[in-house]
């Protein structure tokens, strides 16, 4: 199953493609966003019924608490997919003069136990 939201003030654009990716890129505050994130993993759970393969790429240059919980329970969802034998890769991008966001994503990748690369943007 494929899944689009198109970024907005306060909304990441996400796109989770049958092509085998998952996108989730710009800002997150919205409350609502936390509507977005419910329906994401619905559909990812769809995807897995036919997929085995999932490249994710993050790339958030700002996500407030409540978008941190969300990502942190995709990726904690997605990582034990990972351990049941789904092909999972996991990306995130950060702005490159951004230390803090940097520091921010380490601490939730090894909070979630996954192995992901961390790059600059």
């Amino acid at each position: 199953m494929e899944f689009k939201v198109a970024a907005k003030e306060g909304s990441p654009h996400i796109d989770l493609s049958l092509d085998g990716y998952l996108l989730i890129e710009g800002q997150s505050y919205e409350d609502g966003v936390i509507d977005n994130f419910s329906d994401l993993n619905k559909a990812i759970e769809e995807y897995f019924q036919n997929k085995s393969k999932l490249a994710v790429r993050l790339s958030l240059n700002y996500f407030n608490t409540a978008t941190s919980k969300c990502i942190y329970d995709l990726l904690e969802s997605l990582n034990e997919r990972k351990k049941k034998g789904a092909d999972v890769t996991f990306q995130w991008f950060y702005p490159a003069d951004d230390e803090e966001l940097k520091e921010e994503i380490e601490e939730m990748v090894d909070l979630a136990e996954i192995d992901c690369e961390i790059l600059q943007e």
